[in-house]
């Protein structure tokens, strides 16, 4: 499977502070100091909030509890580091996605790396896990398996998205090489534990008098190249609105692969004006997808019927942003999605049934890059990650 650790994790205990602004309707923010934030997510079950950040020497992950009413507690905050070959210390790891399991006590992080030299490609290959799983003990994380390394995954990346369906039966990754240069999609199945599980690979060199080879159980990707639809070096979201599915950021669009569909695995939705990169959402209680345009100001709405996107897209322009998250549904009241951007986050109305409507709402933020932004629905607030907190 990859990397398995029985050793102690080092966990740092750390004082973080949290903005004094209280959260109110019309500004739903929680603000979290977190410099260099690259993700963000949060369980209403377990009451944890984690933010991935890069460019810190001693900590990937940021671990908080958060109580019934909304409350951070950030004097009880820990971090985590994440696993780095000795090998490849000279290299530089960072988590690009956090994805808890819907069902079971897990968190799967997705985590790249930069700085390894022409000559350490084979030990990345043969040391570097991009997938790290961790078991939920109360609120501590423990590692308990690695996987998603080899020849099968790029790195060096600027985005990465993984997704699990809502069964918890597979995790969709980006990051895969594709055909003639491009990326791909991949997925592993996951049993019962919520781990990976490996697949049947022909041997080489074995084929017998029917000309069929022998096979050894592997942990590989089942994988689709997408270069048709998706350029290797644009951003990346993944929407799985079901184990057979999954929706991911297109070339001037939104896409689809059908993991059951042999003749058109794939299927692609480009929007007329639309930017080239883009980062998608999912509202978590409609079949209805968001994309935001990264660096620029575009937003369309999509309605789909098992991720097959069925009705025409809905695109507005605001004014001034320069967007850099995926969007961040927030079905409460009043009913918004929420994009992060360049020291502002804005907020766009919805109606019932997931429409745009009405004037967007923006909120100054002391950070660059707003890539940490994550909503809780039991609560009603919305956690986004900072460089500084409002004086």
């Amino acid at each position: 499977m990859g990397l398995l650790v029985a050793a102690a994790i080092t966990v740092v205990i750390l004082s973080l502070r949290a903005s004094a602004q209280e959260s109110t309707p019309d500004n739903p923010l929680v603000q979290v100091l977190a410099p260099g934030a690259t993700c963000a997510t949060i369980s209403d079950r377990h009451g944890l909030l984690l933010i991935g950040v890069k460019g810190q020497a001693d900590h990937h992950l940021r671990v908080l509890s958060v109580d019934a009413q909304g409350a951070v507690d950030f004097d009880g905050a820990t971090t985590l580091k994440l696993p780095l070959p000795e090998a490849l210390k000279n290299a530089t790891n960072y988590p690009l996605q956090v994805v808890f399991h819907p069902t079971l006590d897990l968190v799967y992080v997705w985590q790249d790396l930069s700085g390894a030299t022409a000559a350490q490609q084979a030990t990345v290959h043969a040391t570097f896990d991009h997938l790290l799983i961790y078991a939920i003990e109360g609120r501590s994380l423990t590692l308990v398996a690695g996987a998603a390394r080899g020849e099968h995954f790029l790195h060096g990346q600027a985005y990465g998205a993984i997704a699990v369906d809502p069964r918890g039966r597979r995790i969709f990754m980006s990051g895969l090489p594709g055909d003639s240069d491009v990326q791909a999609l991949g997925y592993f199945d996951l049993d019962q534990h919520g781990m990976p599980m490996p697949v049947p690979t022909p041997i080489a060199g074995t084929l017998d008098g029917y000309g069929l080879n022998k096979h050894e159980m592997k942990l590989i990707p089942h994988r689709i190249s997408v270069g048709n639809v998706q350029n290797h070096t644009t951003a990346f979201g993944l929407v799985a609105p079901s184990t057979d599915v999954v929706m991911f950021s297109a070339y001037n669009g939104a896409a689809l692969w059908d993991t059951t569909n042999r003749r058109a695995a794939l299927g692609y939705f480009p929007i007329y004006g639309a930017p080239r990169d883009n980062l998608i959402g999912a509202h978590p209680d409609l079949p209805v997808i968001f994309g935001a345009a990264v660096g620029s100001h575009q937003v369309y709405q999509m309605e789909h019927a098992d991720g097959y996107l069925s009705m025409l897209p809905a695109t507005i322009s605001v004014a001034g942003a320069r967007f850099q998250s995926k969007p961040v549904v927030m079905p409460g009241a009043p009913n918004r999605v929420a994009i992060g951007g360049a020291n502002r986050i804005d907020l766009l109305p919805l109606d019932a049934e997931g429409r745009f409507v009405g004037e967007t709402k923006s909120i100054a933020v002391k950070c660059a890059a707003v890539r940490g932004l994550t909503y809780s629905s039991k609560l009603d607030r919305l956690y986004v990650a900072v460089e500084a907190l409002p004086e």
